[in-house]
């Protein structure tokens, strides 16, 4: 999360957000536009999980 997160969210205060609700709003906006450019998709497609092995213990 370094240089990716904690620079950025001091748009916060320079967008002049004040209250809970502007500054959950500009998330939704931020959020996107954070994992457009920082997202990478899977080599392989193909479900790779497994089954739990905590049923077992």
């Amino acid at each position: 999360m370094f240089k990716t997160l904690q620079d950025r969210l001091v748009k916060v205060t320079l967008k002049d957000i004040s209250s809970i609700e502007e500054a959950n709003l500009y998330l939704v906006e931020y959020v996107k536009k954070h994992n457009d450019k920082f997202a990478v998709g899977a080599l392989d497609a193909e479900d790779a999980s497994i089954p739990s092995l905590r049923k077992f213990i």
